[in-house]
């Protein structure tokens, strides 16, 4: 009797998301917030079951089901809490890494956590990583143009690299363009949660939106 119960909570447990890396101006959970997928209202933020990391509970709303995930948000950085890998890796489903292409040190900061939870669990199928890339711009100096393109080919990280690390851990890349992000998102979106569709809670019925407007209109 205990057992059946004992297997009964576990199974209702929420899908353990690992969310590592980082963005310079904004919260890598930007991405999942904002996303049209994301119920907001229905999230809660900030517990902290471990040092380093916040804990988030999101949900989504994909094709016919509410999938709800706890994202276990990285903010340490390096090696500070490295004894403490193999805790965060514990249970996990599906890593997903950040970085920005123009900021190499969020680049190193995601291989390293990367390499770190590949290193604990080399079978885990669902690695994820999302490179956000800036809208292509031309800047003039004293120097000219030319100088500038090599400076920033310095400061860059390129695609090739960002495709060369993915494939060699086995992670599904996905780059995300300012001028199309929401495009972009989508892809990653479709197949990351495809991964836990099976997880979600079945809505009651497939209503067309246009009849659903209709009858939110009644109710208002």
């Amino acid at each position: 009797m205990s057992s059946s119960s004992s297997s009964s909570s576990s199974d209702s447990k929420n899908p353990k998301i690992l969310l590592v890396g980082s963005l310079p101006e904004s919260s890598k959970l930007d991405l999942f917030f904002s996303h049209e997928k994301c119920i907001q209202r229905n999230h809660r933020l900030g517990h902290q079951p471990a040092m380093g990391i916040q804990l988030n509970t999101l949900r989504f709303q994909h094709k016919n089901r509410i999938i709800s995930l706890d994202i276990w948000n990285m903010t340490i950085r390096f090696e500070r809490y490295n004894h403490l890998a193999s805790i965060y890796s514990d249970n996990v489903q599906a890593i997903v890494g950040v970085c920005l292409m123009s900021n190499p040190a969020t680049f190193q900061r995601m291989k390293y956590w990367l390499n770190k939870f590949r290193e604990q669990n080399s079978t885990l199928s669902n690695v994820y990583i999302l490179a956000c890339e800036n809208d292509p711009t031309i800047r003039y100096d004293n120097n000219g143009v030319s100088s500038f393109i090599s400076l920033a080919k310095n400061s860059h990280i390129s695609r090739t690299q960002i495709i060369d690390y993915g494939c060699q851990i086995q992670a599904k890349i996905f780059i995300i363009r300012r001028y199309s992000r929401g495009r972009d998102l989508n892809k990653f979106f479709n197949d990351f949660l495809n991964c836990f569709w099976s997880n979600g809670q079945r809505l009651y019925g497939t209503i067309p939106s246009i009849l659903a407007n209709f009858f939110c209109c009644l109710n208002s």
